[in-house]
């Protein structure tokens, strides 16, 4: 079965967006301040899907800015803390509610999944081309 080049160049483009997401994504995290923080709270959300009920636990996390500002925020992620623990974060110097753990996946977890099933429909495309 051959796609359509539009399902190849569909797939390319997204591929090449989550990519430029990543690389904005990365600059924009250099010019942010990194601190401490302390988890203060394990927060229990549920998540619909269909029929299907799952439960994550994500942290909510208090730190201090430079200038001494306290901030609370909720991670966009669930992690294996404990009320108490000390986690790295990152913040905006001139939007310090902006924040997120310095944690690789919980930066970057959508442009990967993003990338990784776009280059996926890229290389079905192509191997279906060149073998047919």
């Amino acid at each position: 079965m051959t796609h359509e080049p539009p399902a190849f160049l569909i797939c390319l483009v997204v591929a090449i967006a989550a990519g430029a997401t990543f690389l904005y994504k990365q600059a924009k995290y250099r010019r942010w301040i990194r601190v401490s923080g302390i988890v203060v709270e394990i927060v229990r959300c549920e998540i619909w899907t269909g029929e299907k009920q799952y439960v994550v636990l994500r942290p909510r996390i208090s730190f201090r800015t430079a200038s001494g500002e306290a901030i609370d925020f909720l991670s966009s992620v669930s992690s294996p803390q404990s009320i108490g623990d000390s986690i790295a974060v990152l913040y905006d110097p001139t939007e310090p509610h902006e924040a997120t753990t310095n944690e690789f996946m919980a930066r970057h977890l959508a442009e990967i999944v993003i990338f990784a099933v776009s280059m996926t429909g890229v290389l079905i495309c192509a191997y279906e081309q060149f073998t047919a």
